[in-house]
């Protein structure tokens, strides 16, 4: 099944019919027997779309990818959030109408933002935007660079590599781990993998000597000395990386958003997504060492001395309030 068409089956019948019908009953017993304030709920959870709408509780989207609910994503989910909303009690139409109305707090900056789309080119967003966006930063950053252990030649850059913490659990896509070691076993870097627990690092041995793997390590402490991230485009490490300034290498697994998260970051010229499997194709290794048009991610001073590479920081923009205006929707 091509990527764009399996994502939309995901979205539409797992997300919005068959998990949502199966939690909306005890939704709607918990927003009526504790009565919350307000309920917040991630982009493609549905269920708490129209529970909270049928208790009559307020609610927000917290956004966890580059992207917002809008016209392309609502029409996918068309008949299922009729079926919802009918199940709810409520109209039809009114499960749609509230996915796109419904207020959105998200820390990802408004240059990188737009609407959600699978596959195809995202709709024009209308001049008159119906929600209300909050766009906050977070301060997240370490104060002191910690690494796991000494390996491999300490001149070379640090480059951090991370798949999330599902993708190991995923029999198809685990052999990635080892696909990439061996990948940059010859490039001139010192590599941080982690794996999430659903890996034994173990059984990627023999390790490279330049590399060191772990199941996990704090990432905000790496951004700290990292000339690269290479990652598949989960939304916790791509902003990390975007936030500290660090270049990456994108390659979307598995989901839309982890392909649109690759986009953005490609068209805003602070990383590459080379759009194949790096076990494919060893070309990709190249992606490390130069980049489309420009001098590549090599050492670490690429990172401090390229600015085309490095966003403005979250505190600098919102600390100018002629800046900030263009970051907040009010």
């Amino acid at each position: 099944m091509p990527f764009a068409e399996a994502n939309r089956v995901v979205l539409a019948e797992l997300f919005g019919r068959l998990y949502a019908q199966a939690a909306l009953p005890d939704l709607g017993k918990i927003m009526t027997s504790w009565r919350p304030d307000v309920v917040l709920r991630e982009t493609c959870e549905f269920a708490s779309v129209v529970a909270a709408e049928k208790a009559g509780i307020g609610q927000l989207e917290v956004a966890i990818s580059m992207g917002l609910a809008g016209p392309a994503m609502v029409e996918i989910l068309k008949d299922p959030l009729a079926e919802l909303s009918t199940m709810a009690g409520l109209s039809a139409d009114r499960g749609a109408d509230l996915l796109l109305g419904s207020g959105t707090l998200t820390s990802v900056p408004g240059v990188l933002d737009g609407y959600l789309a699978l596959g195809e080119a995202p709709p024009e967003q209308p001049a008159a935007e119906r929600r209300r966006i909050w766009r906050f930063r977070t301060e997240g950053r370490a104060k002191e660079l910690r690494l796991p252990a000494a390996w491999g030649n300490p001149a070379d850059p640090l480059v951090y590599v991370s798949y999330g913490s599902v993708t190991a659990r995923q029999p198809e896509f685990a052999p990635v781990y080892e696909a990439t070691l061996r990948t940059l076993a010859d490039v001139p870097v010192r590599v941080l993998m982690t794996t999430g627990q659903g890996l034994d690092p173990a059984g990627l041995e023999p390790i490279p000597p330049n590399s060191h793997v772990g199941q996990w390590w704090p990432q905000e402490a790496v951004m700290l000395e990292a000339a690269a991230v290479v990652g598949h485009g989960g939304f916790g490490t791509t902003m990390a990386a975007l936030a500290s300034g660090v270049p990456q290498v994108v390659l979307p697994l598995f989901s839309f958003d982890q392909a649109i998260n690759a986009e953005r970051v490609a068209a805003s010229q602070r990383g590459h997504s080379p759009n194949r499997r790096l076990g494919r194709d060893r070309r990709a290794a190249g992606s490390f060492t130069s980049g489309p048009g420009r001098p590549g991610f090599q050492g670490r001073s690429t990172r401090h001395s390229s600015r085309d590479l490095s966003p403005p920081r979250y505190h600098r923009m919102l600390a100018d309030p002629r800046t900030a205006r263009q970051w907040i929707h009010r």
